[in-house]
């Protein structure tokens, strides 16, 4: 059997349970302490406390450390947050502050400016709640204290962006309108109410199928459609008027995410082109005059060129051929001596009038083409290469065959015309020595090109005034037949006029 303890031994235990006992609850709240100021830190938030009665004040770690001190570094003081309070906040702050002691309120909440250790101001929200004495006299004010500079930056950035926005929809040239999902107006430009007839009305929070109840459902199926994520557009668009009349418009739809990426709604860009359209229509209806205009004029040319060359056939190619025959006629009659004496001179005579008649028969030939109408634009190409003579400055050569079955008279000449007007540009403007005219057909598809080995087209001017209007005439002569006329710089130098059309069904 174990000795038993003696009574002094018993006692000694129990003391030093007790003190045992006595040192756990401390210990367990330095550890909550200790566990508080952890929370607090990783929080952000610093914690103030004001015995109003006193007039004393408690500042945490953290509270000074968001105004970038250490807790050392800043007394405990009352005057320590008055002073640093921003001028523009001063008074408003401690007015509420004053306001709320007199009569307290359930939310105390304030947001100022508090200057920081680098001498710049902080936004600090604070909160707070009033705790009374015995007597219900306010003792002392407890409070938590936030940094939200960065919330307050990012607040005011996002006021000037949206401003910014508000001012670019509102005074935009064209008319933009922003809805929600709901197609309600968030958002209008000036445009947007004036080109709609809508100036003096509020259409914020509207529905736009309210405003505009007969809207047709086919821009209701777009608005659908961009809500879904496509977007939309019209380059002309007939938009009803409530007085009958109809306005053109230009439009486009767009839809708008939000930061997650799902559609919030849809913006519209739209344009009024009604006055545009009717200049264009005007524009179109004065081209054609003038193309109308064009042609009459290039066939009157043309009537008066078949009549000049009938004048020339008529009456100077027979007076030249009767004057040739009399000639001989006339060396026939002389005797052997009279014609030695007069025989040069004769054969001079005869052969200017040769000369003549050739020269004449070329310009019957520019003028209008026998082969054209006979035989076609092969041959018309041809005839005109030939009367440039073979020991002329510029050697032609004409390629291709016929087009099968013969293109319709004014298509062939028309072309003719085009590779007359480049052959001279070729010779008087470019000093080209070589051609080649070549036409091909391939199905529907007819081709003209002239390809010279000149100096080239100054696109910028046309070489010259003359040349210049020589090209417009091409021009003219390709758009009235339906034709594409291409003039284009050779790569080593020279030109290649190239017209290109496709054949009329019959």
């Amino acid at each position: 059997m174990a000795p038993g303890r003696s009574s002094g031994q018993r006692r000694m235990a129990s003391r030093t349970s007790e003190r045992s006992a006595a040192a756990r609850p401390a210990k367990a709240v330095r550890d909550l302490e200790a566990r508080l100021e952890l929370a607090i830190r990783a929080s952000n938030i610093g914690f103030w406390d004001w015995d109003v009665a006193r007039g004393s004040v408690y500042f945490s770690p953290e509270w000074k450390r968001q105004l970038g001190y250490a807790d050392e570094e800043l007394p405990n003081r009352f005057e320590e947050w008055e002073t640093r309070l921003h001028p523009d906040d001063r008074e408003r702050t401690l007015d509420r502050i004053r306001a709320y002691l007199a009569n307290p309120w359930p939310d105390y909440q304030v947001e100022f400016r508090l200057r920081h250790k680098d001498g710049s101001y902080r936004w600090i929200h604070t909160r707070a709640e009033l705790m009374r004495d015995s007597a219900g006299l306010p003792r002392r004010l407890l409070g938590c204290h936030v940094d939200v500079t960065d919330r307050k930056h990012a607040e005011a950035a996002l006021r000037e962006s949206e401003e910014k926005l508000r001012l670019f929809i509102e005074h935009a040239p064209s008319a933009i309108a922003m809805f929600d999902r709901d197609m309600r107006y968030l958002a209008y430009s000036r445009r947007w109410l004036v080109d709609y007839g809508l100036e003096g009305q509020q259409l914020a929070g509207r529905s736009h199928y309210a405003v505009f109840p007969e809207l047709p459902e086919r821009w209701k199926a777009v608005h659908r459609r961009c809500l879904e994520g496509a977007t939309e557009k019209c380059e002309q668009d007939p938009f009803p008027r409530g007085d009958g009349t109809v306005d053109w418009i230009r439009w486009e739809v767009h839809p708008w995410r939000t930061d997650d990426g799902i559609v919030g709604g849809l913006v519209i860009f739209s344009e009024v082109i009604t006055d545009r359209k009717r200049a264009e229509e005007a524009l179109r209806e004065h081209t054609e005059r003038l193309k109308g205009l064009s042609q009459r004029l290039m066939e009157a040319e043309e009537a008066e060129r078949r009549a000049i060359n009938r004048e020339l056939h008529d009456r100077i190619g027979q007076n030249l051929s009767a004057l040739n025959l009399n000639l001989n006629v006339l060396r026939a009659g002389l005797s052997g001596a009279s014609l030695e004496a007069v025989k040069s001179r004769l054969d001079e005579i005869q052969k200017l009038i040769e000369e003549t008649t050739v020269q004449v028969r070329n310009v019957m030939a520019e003028l209008h083409p026998p082969a054209l109408d006979d035989y076609g634009l092969i041959a018309a190409l041809r005839t005109f290469a030939e009367s440039r003579g073979p020991h002329g400055p510029l050697s032609i050569e004409v390629r291709g065959e016929e087009p099968a079955p013969r293109l319709q008279r004014p298509v062939e000449l028309a072309l003719f015309r085009i590779a007359q007007e480049a052959l001279t540009n070729a010779l008087k403007h470019a000093n080209a020595r070589r051609v080649e005219v070549a036409v091909a057909a391939a199905g529907a598809r007819i081709a003209l090109a002239i390809l010279d080995d000149g100096v080239g087209v100054d696109r910028s001017d046309a070489g010259s005034a003359a040349r210049g209007w020589g090209l417009t005439i091409m021009r003219e002569r390709a758009e009235a037949i339906g034709a594409r006329l291409r003039i284009e710089a050779r790569p080593g130098g020279g030109t290649r006029v190239l017209v290109e059309l496709e054949r009329k069904a019959e």
